[in-house]
């Protein structure tokens, strides 16, 4: 099956080729080349171990020639921390809830948990910010040189396809492997981005476009008219299902936080509504519980928005609690109104129970505090977690 680019009511055939061949826009050459891409994966190398302070001592014996005990992997909050190849900062995560997660890079690399390291699985050549999956073989990345689409029989054999896009992607979510949407923006200066959204498309047989050009229906990756009545930078996108999608952006030179939520009305489209608590900065992250609650982040600011008309409008309070000398959270995950996670600067991870925010313990001795910066959560209802960030990964598996 093909894809296909449509823009603002003009339609650009797109087909999808395997990376290793160039694929460009209209008018375009070489736009899109991998010179030096396999489909296999292969480990990275690791970053450094930390040098013995015993010199001259054997791995594995302490200074009296007694065997040491082995090295602890997890915090006393259950807290794994797993070897992240060497200077990787890690910009997101995704699992497929079975076991199997998924990690970018700023550095350009796709990379597969595999139960017990991380393995390389794609090299992008560009830095990349946001990772999304229908499955653990039907995956896409997006990052500066737009998106990437990993399919394959099993999640270790995947062969990445480069998708254009009108900008670099920030960010991916999707309620199905046929129903994606993506947000696009420039750099920070930019004020104004795209969404994207990749859906089922008619044939010329059912009335549409001519689409992939074989008469049948296809999936297409179109530009929403949403991109237009609500311009600004769009940065976040995430949602509960087809018919209820939050768009996070940022308006102006200051970056005001504008939230964009669409509701499919009965049998119709989406229908777009700006609602956003107050003039809150930056647009940090977003995520929801269900159609009736979600949770914004901004730099400084926390947002929980519940909803007593099935999303039609929301009731929003603000917690301040968690801003803790002046550090910025970046990441929100929530699975249930009694399982919120925040995730930012300093190695700072907070989850709420219900009753109080509490500081998860990360470190693995009492000496060496985890301070680096984390940029993304991942967790499922009951299930794993995993927090990524500037050479880290920490994972919690489920009791």
């Amino acid at each position: 099956m093909k894809s296909v680019w449509y823009l603002r009511g003009t339609f650009l055939l797109m087909s999808l080729v395997p990376v290793a061949v160039a694929c460009g826009r209209a008018g375009d050459t070489d736009l899109w080349t991998a010179e030096d891409v396999d489909a296999g994966e292969r480990p990275l190398p690791s970053a450094a171990p930390p040098e013995d302070s015993e010199a001259g001592v054997d791995a594995g014996e302490t200074a009296d020639g007694d065997a040491a005990p082995p090295a602890r992997k997890c915090s006393d909050d259950g807290f794994c921390h797993t070897d992240v190849p060497g200077g990787q900062t890690l910009r997101d995560v995704w699992g497929d809830a079975e076991g199997v997660a998924w990690t970018v890079s700023a550095e350009g690399n796709v990379l597969r948990w595999d139960g017990s390291a991380w393995v390389q699985s794609f090299a992008a050549g560009t830095p990349l910010h946001a990772v999304w999956g229908s499955s653990s073989t039907d995956l896409w990345v997006g990052g500066e040189a737009g998106l990437f689409h990993g399919t394959g029989a099993s999640a270790s054999t995947l062969v990445w396809t480069a998708v254009p896009a009108p900008g670099p992607v920030r960010s991916i979510w999707g309620a199905s492997g046929s129903d994606v949407w993506a947000a696009v923006a420039e750099a920070a200066t930019d004020t104004v981005g795209t969404v994207l959204h990749l859906s089922a498309t008619p044939g010329p047989a059912d009335g549409g476009d001519p689409g992939d050009g074989d008469g049948d229906a296809g999936v297409a990756w179109l530009v929403d008219p949403v991109s237009t009545a609500f311009p600004a930078r769009y940065v976040k996108v995430w949602g509960t299902s087809s018919d209820d999608i939050w768009l996070g952006a940022e308006v102006g030179a200051v970056r005001t936080l504008q939230v964009i939520h669409g509701r499919r009305e009965g049998a119709g489209q989406l229908v777009w509504r700006p609602t956003v608590p107050r003039n809150v900065l930056q647009m940090n992250g977003g995520c929801s519980v269900s159609r009736t609650e979600v949770y914004l982040l901004g730099s400084r600011d926390f947002y929980r928005g519940v909803s007593a008309n099935d999303g039609l409008s929301f009731t929003w309070t603000a917690n301040s609690a968690f801003t803790v000398g002046g550090l910025a959270h970046r990441a929100v995950r929530a699975t249930a109104t009694d399982d919120v996670w925040l995730a930012g600067d300093l190695g700072r991870l907070r989850h709420w129970d219900g009753v109080d925010w509490r500081l998860a313990r990360l470190a693995l001795d009492d000496v060496l505090p985890v301070i680096k910066p984390f940029y993304a959560i991942w967790g499922s209802e009951g299930g794993d977690v995993w927090i990524v960030g500037q050479g880290i990964a920490l994972r919690k598996v489920a009791p």
